[in-house]
C-alpha cells in the first residue's frame, strides 16, 4: 500500500460515523479541533497585525492531510476573512471534505497531494497556491502515521509555498528529551506494530529537519490528551 492508503486505512478504524450527508466523522479530530482552532486563531491575528494587513485582505491557508474535511469547515468559519485550501491523497475522502464545507464559500475545491520522497514540488502543483504565497500551512496528526519522509517534504512545502512572514503549524504528539508520557509510549508501540515507518517523532529531529529546510522552531503549545502544536517560521536569518 502507498503511504496515503496506510494512513487512510488508519484514519478509518478512527472513522465515528458516515453521516446521512456524506460527512464523515472522526473521532480524533471531534476531540482535537476547537483546542486547535483557538491557537490557530491567535496566531493568524497577530500574523495580519506583522504584515499589517487589513481585515479585507484574506490570509491563504494550506491544509496539508485534510483528512475528513472536518477542521477545514470549522476553521473557515470560525476565522475570519481567509481562503482555505484542503489537500487530501485519498481521493475517496474529497466528497466528504465537500460537504463538511458546503455552507462555506472561503473553501476551495480540494487537491489530491501526496506527500512523499519522490515528490517534485511545482509553483503550480498547489491550485491557486503559488510560490511563497500560503500565508498559513496547517498538518494535523499526519507526521507520526506516516514514513519520515513525509515529514522531510512537508518542510520542503513549507520552503517552497510559505509566505516570507507566514507560518507552519502542526499538530500531534511528540517525543521530547527523548522522553513521553505512557499513553504515547502505548500508542507510538502501536502505531510502529501497524507500520515500522510509523511513530511519535523526537522533537528535536523535527527541528533538525526545518532548518535543512530554512525553517525554525518559533513556539510549542502544550494541549489537551499530552499532544502539541508546534510553530514555524521561515528563518530569515539564512539566505
Amino acid at each position: 500500500l502507498t503511504a496515503a492508503l496506510q494512513v487512510c486505512c488508519f484514519l478509518l478504524l478512527m472513522m465515528n460515523e458516515v453521516k446521512s450527508s456524506g460527512r464523515i466523522t472522526c473521532y480524533a479530530a471531534e476531540r482535537n479541533k476547537h483546542f486547535i482552532l483557538e491557537v490557530l486563531k491567535a496566531r493568524i491575528e497577530l500574523l495580519r497585525q506583522k504584515v499589517q494587513r487589513s481585515n479585507s485582505s484574506p490570509i491563504k491557508v494550506l491544509e496539508i492531510a485534510s483528512g475528513t474535511g472536518e477542521h477545514a469547515a470549522l476553521f473557515a468559519d470560525r476565522i475570519p476573512n481567509i481562503i482555505y485550501q484542503p489537500t487530501e491523497p485519498d481521493q475517496s475522502m474529497h466528497s466528504s471534505i465537500r460537504c463538511w464545507s458546503e455552507n462555506n464559500n472561503n473553501v476551495l475545491e480540494p487537491i489530491a497531494f501526496e506527500l512523499n520522497s519522490n515528490s517534485k514540488i511545482k509553483v503550480d502543483s498547489l491550485g491557486e497556491f503559488k510560490s511563497e504565497q500560503a500565508d498559513v500551512i496547517i498538518c494535523i496528526n499526519m507526521i507520526h502515521i506516516s514514513p519520515y519522509s513525509c515529514t522531510e517534504a512537508l518542510f520542503s512545502v513549507a520552503e517552497e509555498f510559505l509566505s516570507r512572514k507566514g507560518f507552519l503549524l502542526t499538530y500531534g504528539p511528540y517525543r521530547v528529551n527523548g522522553e513521553m508520557v505512557e499513553s504515547n509510549i502505548k500508542f507510538d508501540i502501536s502505531l510502529r506494530e501497524r507500520n515500522s515507518e510509523w511513530g511519535v517523532r523526537d522533537i528535536e529531529q523535527i527541528i533538525e529537519t526545518a532548518q535543512k529546510y530554512k525553517i525554525k522552531l518559533v513556539e510549542s503549545v502544550a494541549m489537551p490528551a499530552n499532544n502539541m502544536c508546534l510553530i514555524f517560521e521561515r528563518d530569515l536569518t539564512i539566505n
